[in-house]
C-alpha cells in the first residue's frame, strides 16, 4: 500500500509540475501576443498621424519646408504644423508608457526612441516640443525623457 501511495504521490507531483509549466507557457504566449498588439497599435497610430502629410501635396511640401528645410512658417503653416506634431508626440508618449509598463518590447521601443530623438534634433520640432510639453498635458516622466533627448 505504501508503495502504491508513493507512486500516486509521484504521479501527482509530476502533474503539478506539468501544470505549472503549462501555465508559464500560456502566460508567455499572452505576453508575446499583448506586446505584438501594442506594437501594431503604435504603428497604426503613427500611420494615422502621417495621413495629412501623405495625402496632401500642399501639406507635404509645407511640412517638409518648415520641418526639414528650416523655412520660417507663415501663420497658416504654423497652425498646420501645430496640428500635426502634437499627435506624433502623443504616439511617442503612448509607446513610452507602454514600454515602462512592460507592454512594449525593448527592441521596438529603442527604435522608436531613436526616431523620437532624431525628430527632437530639429530646431523647429524642439520649439514645438518645448511649447507642447510646457503646458502639462504629457506624463511628467515622458517630458523628462523627451527633454533628455534634446542636445
Amino acid at each position: 500500500m505504501d508503495r502504491l501511495n508513493g507512486w500516486l504521490s509521484l504521479i501527482a507531483n509530476i502533474g503539478v509540475i506539468a501544470g505549472v509549466l503549462f501555465v508559464g507557457f500560456e502566460i508567455q504566449q499572452n505576453t508575446d501576443q499583448m506586446q505584438a498588439e501594442v506594437a501594431q497599435g503604435i504603428m497604426s497610430s503613427l500611420r494615422e498621424q502621417s495621413n495629412p502629410v501623405r495625402e496632401s501635396i500642399e501639406i507635404s511640401e509645407m511640412y517638409y519646408n518648415v520641418v526639414f528645410g528650416g523655412q520660417k512658417p507663415s501663420d497658416p503653416e504654423r497652425y498646420q504644423v501645430t496640428r500635426i506634431l502634437p499627435g506624433y508626440f502623443r504616439v511617442y508618449e503612448e509607446a513610452y508608457l507602454h514600454h515602462q509598463q512592460g507592454r512594449l518590447e525593448d527592441a521596438y521601443w529603442n527604435a522608436l526612441a531613436e526616431q523620437f530623438g532624431l525628430a527632437l534634433s530639429m530646431p523647429v520640432i524642439i520649439q514645438y516640443w518645448e511649447e507642447e510639453s510646457s503646458v502639462g498635458g504629457f506624463n511628467p516622466n515622458f517630458v523628462i525623457f523627451g527633454n533628455s533627448l534634446i542636445q
